[in-house]
């Protein structure tokens, strides 16, 4: 249960207050709590974490596989050229800064009660990247 009290904030707007509104009188956006916005921070923290820790263990498995081509106990092997593999493992940083970057962003909400604006639209441009992304994958092949 909300405090009475309890400071509520305006994603869209920034618009802040300690009266208990439901909407944002500038913008009319959803208010929420502080503790709201907490516990959204945390959803965001775990999921970047997964997020980069998932991509950090499949980086390392196609590494094993880039390294050892001719290991007659590998069950494949990487057939691409340099590019091919420069690529690979650029959409692979590019999604764990994505995920380090939502779990800043977590962080930042948990600790401070509010979202912050440069890092938010950060992951906005991150994640236009990773389509742009997607989009050249789907033009190439």
């Amino acid at each position: 249960m909300t405090g009475i009290n309890e400071t509520r904030i305006c994603y869209k707007c920034d618009y802040e207050t300690k009266n208990p509104l439901g909407a944002c009188p500038q913008c009319g956006h959803h208010l929420r709590t502080t503790a709201q916005v907490k516990r959204l921070g945390m959803v965001m923290a775990a999921l970047g974490g997964f997020l980069t820790l998932f991509m950090a263990g499949l980086t390392v498995t196609v590494a094993q596989l880039v390294w050892h081509p001719f290991d007659p106990r590998a069950s494949s092997s990487f057939t691409g050229g340099p590019e091919a593999l420069l690529f690979i493992f650029g959409i692979f940083a590019v999604v764990m800064i994505f995920g380090l970057t939502s779990l800043a962003a977590g962080i930042f909400q948990i600790k401070h009660g509010r979202r912050n604006r440069k890092v938010v639209k950060m992951i906005l441009a991150l994640a236009g990247v990773l389509v742009a992304a997607g989009c050249l994958v789907q033009i190439i092949l």
